[in-house]
Order: C-alpha cells, then structure tokens, then sequence
C-alpha cells in the first residue's frame, strides 16, 4: 500500500488519505509505544496486526475473478486466533451461508454452518441455525399486518 499523507488525532487514531484507519494507540500502547496496524489492499481491509498478542492478528481474504459463490470483489474468509468464517454469496450479494470454524488447542476443530434463505426481492425468509434449527419469517399478507411473523 502507497501511503500519501498519515492524518493523526489526538483519539489514538491515524489515518491514510482515503480516510481509512492506520493505526490505534489506546492507553495501554501509548505508554510502550505501540500500535495496532491496519493493512489495506486498494481500500479493502486485509489485516489487522496487534503488537502484543499476533496469534490475534486477523486477516481478510477477498474473492478473485475465478470465485464461485458470487464471490469476487468481496469478503471470503476472515481468519483470526480462533479459526476462520468463509462467507457464500447469493446473485444480489446477500449473505447465504456462513461456516464458522473454531481451532480451539487440545480439542477437535468445531465447524458452525448458518444459512440464510431469501425471496426474489432479497427480503429474509428463514434462517438456518448450526443447530439446524429453522425460524421463518413471513410476510404481511395485507397492508395493516404486522411487518414480520416469526415462526421457529
């Protein structure tokens, strides 16, 4: 990333000419010098670097122009010290199905699937729980129902 110019506040923040966070400072950095760092790849955010703690680091993965799910140009996998969530896209950029892997030491890898089911005016319909437990959300069927009917 080619930095231009590095705005800083005096709110522990610095910031890069597209307005995006640099750097964090809190009180407890300020007094060792340290920084939580914010890397960008053409104003997308791809990881965040604490300097105490890397197994917290967190890194973020976008979709390239061979990715399926309706994935290219955004967020795939979001990685960090407790495993990862991969992210699958429906035609109109809805979030369809989320699967969250926990890495927990001296355990078995836990993996959590959620699903979300939209109408064709990408209005949710059901969700699904890791649990596969199902709510439905039903739309009003005249004019003075209620927004949503919730069944699960």
């Amino acid at each position: 990333m080619k930095k231009l110019a590095i705005y800083t506040t005096s709110n522990g923040f610095t910031y890069d000419a597209l307005g995006n966070v640099v750097t964090k400072q809190t009180a407890n950095l300020k007094k060792e010098g340290k920084t939580i760092n914010y890397e960008y790849d053409y104003g997308r955010l791809t990881a965040i670097n604490y300097p105490d703690h890397p197994e917290n680091n967190v890194k973020y993965h976008y979709g390239g122009i061979n990715s399926s799910y309706n994935r290219i140009g955004r967020l795939m996998l979001r990685e960090d010290g407790s495993g990862a969530i991969e992210y699958y896209y429906g035609k109109m950029g809805e979030v369809l199905k989320t699967v969250r892997t926990l890495i927990v030491p001296n355990q078995a890898v836990a993996t959590y699937v959620t699903q979300w089911k939209y109408d064709s005016h990408n209005r949710l319909l059901e969700m699904i729980y890791p649990d596969e437990e199902k709510v439905t959300l039903s739309l009003p069927q005249h004019p003075f129902s209620p927004l949503f009917a919730c069944a699960g």
